[in-house]
């Protein structure tokens, strides 16, 4: 075979050259098979005294150079060198054909893309979460252009519509979507021949278990002192009907409806109202929601004081107890309500230590600014699994 051929068969790096190549007493291949280093971006192509190829480090080799212009002009046959700025190998010899002596580019090394910032291994999403950003960063060694591409198993969107911009992936968790639902999302670096794909497990965590338009259970209501003489109540059904209208939401007033509770009647603290959701089997409750009802007047009556609680079979254990006050400025992720929240928009509130059981409650002792007014509310919602 020739030496021309020979050569043009290393730079096309036919990886697996079983035939006899012989170009000289200096670099020769007999039936070798050209050695493969395993990816690695820290290694290059040496010869040993025969002219056999393998790989050592960088470090080691016979001459590394930043620029194909620090290539010397003379240097000896047989001799490999590395080019940094352009990833290449040359080999130093002489041409029989044209009997003119130069480097020879025996082999381009193109790296796979390395990705910078990656993604977390699983993100846990409530199923009525806001859309949020996976925003990913690839480098190519070669300083090649970086393309960007997303897949998903399953292939179907109905758990969650991923859309992408550039190397921004907007996650968009499908609100019917059921607590366990799952998908594979893979986001492939491409740098134009070579690729790198980083994966990540998309998963519902939570969901809306009671209340809103996902009637899973069964509404309750009641008070520590129960006499129709004391309270009015609307039905509990109210507060989980996913309508905050006046006439949709759960009232606690005085013994006439619409009537304002006063010092004629007993105030929220005695009589301790609560509301609430009962399971056919367990569920852990993680969050719950608060949504004022309909009316310019809203935040007048919603509760400023109560105790989130569960039965464990025997009683109710406080989860989770609030006391919050009035804002003036809307503040959405205060703690406190304010006088310019619109009705429709609640108040999400995290419980530090959830459990597992059928049965919750909210048992309100405070509403408004007072101890003699009424309380309204127009959503309870339970998150969780």
């Amino acid at each position: 075979m020739s030496e021309k051929g020979c050569l043009k068969d290393i730079r096309l790096q036919h990886l697996d050259i079983t035939r006899k190549c012989q170009v000289n007493q200096q670099f020769k291949m007999n039936n070798y098979k050209f050695p493969l280093n395993n990816g690695s971006p820290e290694q290059v192509l040496s010869t040993d005294g025969n002219g056999n190829l393998s790989w050592i480090d960088k470090k080691t080799a016979v001459a590394v150079y930043n620029t194909i212009s620090d290539l010397p002009i003379e240097d000896n046959e047989g001799k490999l060198s590395y080019v940094k700025d352009i990833n290449v190998i040359y080999l130093h010899k002489n041409d029989i054909n044209t009997n003119k002596t130069g480097w020879y580019k025996i082999i381009s090394l193109n790296e796979n893309p390395t990705f910078t910032t990656g993604l977390e291994s699983q993100y846990n999403v409530f199923n009525d979460a806001a859309d949020f950003d996976l925003t990913v960063v690839a480098i190519d060694p070669e300083g090649s252009g970086i393309t960007y591409s997303f897949s998903t198993n399953p292939s179907t969107q109905s758990i969650f519509t991923i859309s992408q911009n550039s190397n921004v992936f907007t996650i968009n968790p499908n609100n019917s979507a059921y607590t366990g639902d799952t998908i594979t999302l893979t986001i492939t670096a491409s740098d134009g021949s070579k690729t790198t794909s980083i994966s990540s497990v998309l998963t519902i965590h939570e969901t809306l278990i009671g209340g809103g338009a996902n009637q899973s259970g069964t509404p309750f209501h009641g008070a520590e002192l129960i006499n129709s003489n004391d309270i009015f109540l609307t039905t509990a059904a109210n507060a989980f009907d996913n309508n905050t209208s006046n006439n949709n939401t759960w009232k606690i007033e005085g013994n006439i409806p619409n009537q304002i509770l006063n010092a004629n009647d007993k105030h929220i603290a005695q009589i301790k109202p609560h509301i609430g959701y009962e399971f056919s089997y367990n569920k852990t409750v993680t969050k719950y929601r608060l949504m004022l009802y309909n009316n310019n007047n809203a935040h007048s009556f919603a509760p400023t004081k109560w105790v989130f609680e569960y039965h464990n079979g025997s009683t109710y254990i406080a989860l989770d107890t609030r006391n919050i006050g009035w804002v003036e400025t809307n503040n959405p992720t205060s703690d406190n309500w304010n006088t310019n929240l619109a009705a429709n928009k609640y108040k999400e509130f995290t419980i530090a230590n959830p459990v597992s059981a059928t049965k919750y409650r909210l048992r309100v002792t405070l509403a408004g600014d007072s101890f003699d007014t009424n309380v309204r509310i127009g959503e309870l919602q339970l998150i969780g699994y």
